[in-house]
């Protein structure tokens, strides 16, 4: 539960942070920043354990996977944005 409200914590700064740079609400930012880094945290999950459980991946080789599928998505993100 500590790690979770970390990463909520630290998704909603990022949103407060972007926000402001582009003039926006902060307080809508951080608050669907942290929503998106609940969401984001727990389908990582599952996409790893389905990895490891249903392909047979270890655990190095699945959070590999996790890493590039992460970075990947916040490429198109940040190209967006």
């Amino acid at each position: 539960p500590l790690a979770l409200l970390g990463r909520m914590g630290l998704g909603a700064a990022s949103g407060v942070l972007a926000a402001r740079a582009y003039g926006r609400s902060s307080i809508i930012a951080g608050l669907l920043a942290a929503g998106a880094a609940l969401g984001a945290t727990f389908a990582f999950f599952h996409l790893r354990r389905l990895l490891m459980d249903d392909l047979g991946m270890d655990g190095v080789t699945s959070g590999l996977v996790e890493d590039v599928a992460v970075a990947a998505a916040a490429t198109v993100l940040a190209r967006q944005a």
